[in-house]
């Protein structure tokens, strides 16, 4: 498969190693944090594993300047019982 830039682009099935990120996330919580912890280390570890992949194709390499800075923002979502107890 070909790009609209010419780029050959190779589909490839990654839900394997985002499990796999997801169950080092949750591992590492678990040991962390507990249970709480685990579920918390799970959800990371699969953003993290998706990033990993999403930028891990076979193309043009990415580079930053100098200086050059990549920010990622990971935000807590309340649920309806913490929105309650506030």
């Amino acid at each position: 498969m070909v790009d609209e830039e010419g780029n050959v682009v190779e589909k490839k099935n990654n839900i394997g190693s985002a499990a796999a990120g997801a169950a080092a996330g949750a591992a590492l919580g678990a040991i962390l944090g507990g249970p709480k912890g685990a579920g918390i280390g799970a959800g990371v570890g699969a953003v993290a594993s998706l990033i990993v992949i999403k930028f891990s194709v076979r193309g043009a390499n990415v580079t930053f300047d100098s200086g050059s800075e990549l920010v990622v923002e990971v935000r807590r979502r309340n649920t309806n019982s913490e929105r309650s107890s506030n």
